[in-house]
């Protein structure tokens, strides 16, 4: 099980990419799939990133009180907020923010799918760039950073309360 999420680096997410834009340029539905490949294959590109922030705290959470959660009968959503949640909170809150800030920076899929109606902030910060609008760039470049410092921030603060409770 902990070898999934590592299976992700074997096809890259541009070649899965690629492989869904010519099979959706085939059928005629490239606008259609481009938004959820977007969302698959950036899925697919944080994966291993995410697996190993939080697969550790949810062993701990079950070496430590899995038994006990087991005799007490918890499952599903009331083991995951009473047990889990309060280890896995401040890691989960650092994927969050390493999956979003990696889909930010994401331009494989938008070079592909890219169309008048989908365009993402570094394809934006490219095309900008490539037409020499330095200026515009410029304040793309510092809107992106901006939206990583936020995330971080945010997240830093939202496992930072739960941090505590260990």
């Amino acid at each position: 099980m902990a070898a999934a999420p590592l299976l992700t680096l074997a096809a890259p997410p541009l070649a899965f990419a690629a492989g869904l834009y010519v099979i959706a340029r085939a059928l005629g539905i490239t606008d259609f799939v481009a938004m959820p490949a977007l969302a698959l294959v950036n899925a697919m590109m944080a994966l291993p990133f995410v697996h190993r922030l939080v697969d550790p705290p949810m062993a701990l959470a079950q070496e430590r009180y899995g038994r006990l959660a087991d005799n007490l009968g918890l499952t599903g959503w009331a083991r995951l907020r009473l047990v889990e949640w309060p280890l896995l909170a401040p890691s989960a809150a650092a994927a969050f923010a390493l999956a979003m800030a990696l889909s930010l920076g994401d331009l494989g899929v938008v070079a592909l799918f890219g169309s008048q109606s989908l365009v993402t902030l570094p394809a934006l910060l490219y095309a900008k760039l490539g037409s020499y609008r330095v200026a515009e760039a410029d304040g793309i470049a510092a809107l992106l950073a901006g939206l990583v410092l936020v995330l971080f921030l945010v997240a830093g603060r939202f496992g930072g309360r739960y941090a505590r409770r260990e």
